[in-house]
């Protein structure tokens, strides 16, 4: 997924980014002025129209819903800033299936 955002989505180097969070509304849902389509050149559009239309389900297609908003803000791209402020990242180990199933269920997935 970083890959792809990186090359196709942000359309910059590799180096300095081993990790990102997207803020995104789940649903792609959203609604994008003219003038902000238009800050990217057509040729950028087709080469993702042409990238998620090499297969019948390509996961990159998902991804993209979590993208949207940097593919419409090359000015604003989050890999350079948070949309906004995400609690810490947990440190140690994840968690158990138990763990995540908590008093609500059986944790048997």
């Amino acid at each position: 997924m970083l890959d792809f955002y990186l090359k196709e989505v942000a359309q910059i180097p590799r180096a300095g980014h081993d990790s990102l969070t997207l803020g995104f509304a789940q649903g792609a849902r959203f609604a994008v002025s003219r003038a902000r389509i238009r800050l990217r050149p057509r040729r950028y559009y087709r080469a993702l129209l042409a990238h998620v239309s090499r297969e019948r389900d390509p996961i990159e297609s998902f991804f993209l819903e979590a993208m949207w908003y940097d593919v419409f803000h090359p000015d604003k791209l989050q890999a350079f800033s948070a949309v906004c402020a995400y609690p810490a990242i947990p440190r140690g180990l994840a968690r158990t299936a138990e763990q995540m199933a908590g008093p609500y269920g059986n944790a048997d997935w």
